[in-house]
């Protein structure tokens, strides 16, 4: 059967020679609509490396001087008042861990920056996010992140303060193994752009990877400590007990911020985690740019089912006296439509294959999708996103088997209609 595949497709290639190259045309639009669609598909749908379905914000703000409650108070005062008030919160039913921080894992207030290793051919800082956190304040455990290399753990991190005059931080391990390819950084030495020789900070410790921000693809941070985080407003990231509903949870607090205030510290708002990154990705234009993506496909598909199945159907009832012809000589139902339905797969795997040689030389002089427009979330991550063969394999998959789903659309309602004919029905005007 596939020999006479091949040998109808050359005896009729004038007739198939402009279906071939509008599949070949299709492919390349094709290419450039999909590519940023399964790219910010996959981005959303990657792991954030923390649970977020168990972390509420709770944001803390202080009344105005001219309230009824205001009370003038020095710095010692506030910071009882506001560790009081983290304390508060802990105790309360359904809460596991509580950190007390001016930023917050997704928030705007992180640090983009960059190290480089001490060794006199590394020249070129790596870029990097930066989260600052104050010891003390369970920050690992609320974010439940675990270190890599076992020397500490999660507690004993949080706890950890820097000797005095020293400056130390914490990696993911994917910001490790960009560093040095053995991963090993425990105890390294980096050395921020612009500082002083004597100004590096010690790696302590290696942490699992997680994202910064929802829509970045990229999990290398580092982790600095701070002295206090204590202003005049603040966040406390809870992170509630397993089975505990967030978005309860932070709808029963706000019936009791009355009777959290401690000086002139009060409680502002409690949103649930998910809610924040929803909010956050709405706000950066995210959501609005995924949205029309999945717009643009629809749409696209739309049009492409009925533009290629269109063709193929009118193509394949030209063939009724042909068919006819090996129906009078005995072929089977199954075999018209295997003929007719192989002829179209054969002719999508060879215009396919043309198209996606066509559009690899457009993708090696300007790229690939890479997502969210960021210096950041562009840096190489391991991800098949950021590898160049890997992710043109994985798209021209994907349209191949969109092509061909649509040609076994078109192809197979005529050609099955066709295979029921009566020959001498097919042949009578023949």
């Amino acid at each position: 059967m596939l020999q006479l595949i091949f040998k109808n497709l050359w005896n009729m290639r004038g007739r198939y020679a402009w279906l071939f190259l509008e599949l070949i045309i299709i492919t390349g639009i094709t290419w450039f609509i999909i590519d940023r669609t399964v790219v910010s598909l996959s981005d959303k749908y990657l792991p954030l490396g923390y649970d977020s379905g168990r972390l509420v914000r709770v944001a803390i703000g202080t009344l105005p001087t001219d309230h009824p409650g205001y009370a003038q108070t020095d710095s010692a005062t506030n910071a009882d008042n506001a560790y009081s008030l983290i304390a508060k919160l802990r105790r309360i039913e359904g809460v596991e861990y509580a950190s007390g921080n001016s930023d917050y894992i997704n928030s705007t207030n992180s640090i983009n920056t960059g190290y480089k290793t001490d060794s006199p051919s590394d020249s070129i800082p790596k870029s990097v996010m930066a989260f600052e956190y104050v010891p003390g304040q369970e920050f690992f455990e609320t974010y439940g992140i675990q270190v890599v290399d076992g020397s500490h753990s999660a507690e004993e991190l949080s706890a950890r303060q820097p000797p005095p005059g020293k400056n130390e931080i914490i990696i993911t391990e994917s910001y490790a193994k960009r560093m040095w390819h053995d991963g090993k950084a425990v105890g390294r030495k980096l050395k921020a752009p612009h500082s002083d020789d004597d100004d590096v900070s010690t790696v302590v410790a290696v942490v699992t990877d997680l994202r910064a921000k929802s829509y970045y693809r990229s999990k290398d941070l580092v982790f600095r400590p701070k002295a206090t985080f204590i202003k005049n407003s603040f966040e406390v990231i809870v992170r509630l007990k397993p089975g505990t509903d967030q978005a309860k949870w932070a709808r029963e607090l706000r019936s009791r911020y009355s009777d959290l205030r401690t000086g002139n510290f009060y409680v502002m708002s409690s949103t649930p985690f998910d809610n924040l990154i929803e909010r956050t990705e709405y706000f950066q234009g995210i959501t609005a740019e995924r949205n029309a993506n999945f717009i643009l496909v629809g749409f696209f598909l739309i049009n492409l089912i009925l533009g290629v199945t269109g063709s193929f159907y009118l193509q394949t009832r030209r063939r009724i006296e042909e068919m006819g012809i090996h129906r009078s000589f005995g072929a089977r139902r199954g075999n018209i439509t295997g003929i007719l339905i192989g002829e179209g797969l054969a002719l999508t795997t060879v215009a396919c294959i043309a198209g996606n040689l066509l559009y690899l030389q457009y993708a090696l002089k300007f790229g690939l999708s890479t997502g969210y427009s960021s210096s950041y979330n562009n840096t190489p991550d391991g991800s098949w996103v950021s590898n160049f063969g890997e992710h043109f394999a994985i798209i021209s998959i994907i349209i191949y088997i969109l092509l061909i789903i649509c040609v076994v659309i078109g192809t197979y309602m005529p050609a099955r209609s066709i295979s029921r004919i009566n020959p001498v029905d097919a042949l009578r005007d023949e």
